[in-house]
């Protein structure tokens, strides 16, 4: 019977590790704050051990090396310490066994929905299931009469670049500061960074909101955009990589505009949706266009109602031209102060509605799509 080793992961540290796709040599400077994303890793497969022709013993083969998406488990956890991982090579051939003993398979665990890209930029698969499996070297063949020799294959080896996009129902875009990191620290369990800075998420953040009847939305906290975004500019690609998979986007602008400095220009709340629902599309056409939340944050400032009864208007009236650019359609406005929590019910109630309309939707084209499969199967089995 096969074995497998999976390897033990570390506690998950602040190591960042600089990969080279050519070399693959890791550097263990210490950087703070960064949550590895894009992984280069090396890997080669098991030998297979080496017959005995005379006697006709065959060697073991060797371990191969697969990837496995798990839970609670990261990207840097896997190569904390290491980018290099080697299976098991097969036990060479004695005169007790006619086939020796193989080597044990590897499997590098993954958190779901990390991408497998081979070297030569081809994407090998996309894990999105817990438990999926995806091969990436084969091991050797022990030596035996299916060799060419009795000398045990040499096993398959390979760079690979693991990048993860986050698997959500929602996520919240919006300008830097915009306040994404106080609404999901007051809605959920994560603890971003919270500052009155620009950028102050370096990092996509995954928090869980819980409501009375056991349930739960997974909300992602994205970087802050600008614009040029789509053409990796700012956090660029690193940010919107992680939007794909969500099926619900929160549009989170500050009531009082925005204004990355004092040499940048002033940003309306309604200029920052368009220049938002703009990016977005660039990126990927139809991204702009799934269900979508509009969030009007920082209600608690002075002059607030007053601006966003003329947000309101200038929604209306843009809606109206006909020059106006992919925008999205919001199912739902609400103010908020995410400060205060004020309005945060509200916004968690229709959030939720929207997710599970979206589930039972998905639920029906599955059920129609494995209808339709089976229909098919019947009609060829007639035809045979």
């Amino acid at each position: 019977m096969m074995s497998f080793t999976r390897i033990a992961l570390p506690l998950v540290g602040n190591n960042s590790i600089k990969f080279q796709l050519n070399r693959c040599v890791a550097n263990k400077k210490r950087l703070q704050g960064r949550l590895r994303d894009n992984i280069y890793i090396y890997v080669v497969a098991g030998s297979g051990g080496q017959g005995i022709e005379k006697l006709g013993k065959i060697g073991g083969d060797g371990g191969s090396v697969y990837a496995v998406a798990e839970r609670r488990t990261s990207l840097e956890q896997l190569v904390r310490f290491k980018n290099k991982f080697v299976g098991s090579s097969g036990d060479h051939a004695d005169w007790k066994r006619l086939r020796s003993k193989s080597g044990r398979d590897l499997y590098l665990p993954v958190p779901r929905g990390t991408v497998v890209w081979r070297a030569d930029g081809s994407q090998l698969t996309d894990l999105n299931r817990e438990g999926q499996e995806v091969l990436l070297v084969r091991g050797g063949k022990g030596g035996g009469p299916d060799n060419i020799s009795w000398t045990g294959g040499r096993g398959n080896r390979s760079h690979f670049r693991f990048e993860l996009k986050l698997i959500a129902d929602s996520g919240l875009v919006g300008y830097p500061n915009a306040g994404k990191s106080t609404l999901l620290n007051k809605i959920s369990r994560a603890t971003p960074k919270i500052a009155d800075y620009p950028f102050t998420t370096l990092r996509p953040h995954l928090g869980s909101v819980w409501y009375p009847d056991n349930k739960n939305v997974t909300v992602a906290d994205l970087p802050g955009l600008i614009e040029g975004a789509h053409l990796d500019r700012g956090m660029g690609h690193k940010f919107l990589r992680h939007i794909e998979r969500t099926n619900c986007l929160v549009f989170m602008v500050d009531i009082n505009g925005y204004k990355h400095s004092l040499t940048h220009p002033f940003i309306s709340p309604l200029r920052a949706i368009i220049n938002l629902g703009v990016e977005l599309d660039l990126y990927l056409p139809g991204l702009c266009e799934r269900e979508s939340i509009l969030l009007v944050n920082k209600m608690d400032s002075e002059g607030a109602e007053e601006k966003y009864d003329n947000l309101l208007n200038d929604l209306k009236s843009y809606m109206g031209t006909e020059h106006r650019v992919q925008f999205p359609m919001f199912q739902n406005i609400l103010p908020i102060s995410a400060k205060y929590s004020q309005g945060l019910d509200e916004f968690k109630t229709a959030l939720k509605e929207i997710i599970e309309t979206i589930n039972i939707e998905k639920q029906r084209e599955r059920e129609e799509q494995i209808s339709a499969d089976s229909n098919d199967d019947i009609s060829f089995e007639m035809k045979k």
